[in-house]
């Protein structure tokens, strides 16, 4: 799980390096197009780490009178 959070960490500084840095002087579709993949990467490990701690929260058949 530690694996995890450091990828999280490191995605997430490479969303702040490009918005203060490689996207400077860039048009604006193409730094919202670039950094919405960048986002979306981040929350997929976000949940996959967030799945990992908790699991699915499916723990079985729901039992009904």
């Amino acid at each position: 799980m530690e694996e995890n959070i450091l990828e999280a960490k490191a995605e997430f500084h490479k969303v702040i390096d490009f918005v203060t840095g490689e996207a400077l002087g860039r048009e604006i579709d193409v730094v919202e197009g670039e950094l919405f993949r960048m986002l979306l990467r981040l929350g997929q490990q976000l949940l996959e780490l967030f799945l990992r701690s908790v699991g699915t929260g499916k723990v079985g058949q729901t039992v009904r009178q």
